[in-house]
This record gives C-alpha cells, sequence and structure tokens, in this order.
C-alpha cells in the first residue's frame, strides 16, 4: 500500500470517527484556546501585582531609578512581563 492510498483511508476513517462521535477535535481546540485565555490573563494580572510590589516595596523616593520610581511604569513593566512568560 503506498503513503497516499494509506493517508486517505486515514482521512476517511477520521471522517467517520467525527460523524460519530461529534466533532472532538474543535471542542479539543475550544477548550485550549479557553485555557490560553484564562493563563494569559492570570499572568497578566501576577505581573501587575509584582510590577506594582516592585514598585511599593523596592521603589526609590529620588526618582532616580525610573523603573521603580513611579507606580504606573512598574505596573505596566510587570504586566508585558506577564504576557511575555505567559506564552513561554
Amino acid at each position: 500500500m503506498d503513503k497516499s492510498a494509506h493517508g486517505h483511508i486515514l482521512s476517511q476513517f477520521n471522517e467517520h470517527k467525527a460523524a460519530f462521535w461529534g466533532n472532538a477535535t474543535t471542542y479539543k481546540n475550544s477548550h485550549r484556546k479557553h485555557t490560553m485565555k484564562i493563563r494569559t490573563l492570570i499572568f497578566l494580572v501576577s505581573g501587575a501585582v509584582i510590577g506594582y510590589s516592585a514598585y511599593y516595596f523596592i521603589g526609590c523616593s529620588s526618582g532616580a531609578c525610573p523603573l521603580t520610581a513611579n507606580p504606573w511604569i512598574s505596573t505596566m513593566i510587570g504586566i508585558v512581563f506577564g504576557g511575555v512568560v505567559s506564552r513561554i
């Protein structure tokens, strides 16, 4: 049996399986997308909390530290880092 016939048989099998069980791959993909959205949201919020915590606990009062002198900047940097880490 050549590879093209084997691939055709597998595609027919998958079509019959999907017709019998419903479209399980669509459920898995939508579940995976939903899970990724939740994970990204958790990491963004965690990054914001860590960024603000860096301002609150480490921040410098002289204003010489550009990342931790302003709570808005440190929170936004935390959000960016949280977004980057969530995609790893």
